[in-house]
């Protein structure tokens, strides 16, 4: 008699672990669409030199240091990504991404102050507010199909290993 052994406790295992392979080519997808998007933004916009960013737009490159600190984890079926922690870019990155919420005050001081890199001349305000410059959001609107079809080619590999 021909018969057919499924072993659904192997193919659990290596389901785990291919969800996780998936989700990690997903992510990889993610991080360069949010490293193309604020390098694209600096071709033309740059924070030395340039022009800043507009709201609405992604931040304007100064250093390269927010595109370099995207980075992504994935754990247990869980993947994340954003601006790695321990990174300079924290201080700003969601400020912004959602800009700042509400109006920025001096702490000590009367008045806040700094240098316009483009004018270098010294600004003085009671107060700012900072409108959002997205980069991770609309990076996941537009990597969701290439992500999707990542996660789904590492997917696909594993049925057609446990059914061939």
């Amino acid at each position: 008699m021909s018969a057919i052994e499924w072993n659904a406790d192997d193919f659990m295992r290596d389901l785990g672990q291919t969800i996780n392979d998936g989700l990690e080519s997903a992510a990889v997808v993610f991080v360069d669409e949010v490293q193309e998007r604020l390098n694209r933004q600096a071709s033309n916009k740059t924070a030395k030199g340039g022009k800043p960013s507009q709201p609405g737009e992604p931040p304007a490159k100064d250093t390269g240091t927010l595109a370099r600190s995207i980075t992504y984890s994935v754990e247990d079926g869980v993947m994340k990504f954003g601006v790695a922690s321990g990174s300079p870019a924290n201080k700003y990155a969601l400020t912004m991404e959602y800009g700042s919420r509400g109006p920025i005050k001096p702490k000590t001081a009367k008045m806040l102050s700094w240098v316009d890199k483009f004018t270098g001349q010294r600004i003085f305000a009671r107060q700012v507010v900072i409108q959002p410059r997205p980069f991770l959001r609309p990076s996941l609107r537009s990597g969701s199909l290439p992500a999707q079809a990542a996660f789904q080619k590492t997917i696909r590999k594993l049925m057609s290993e446990w059914l061939d």
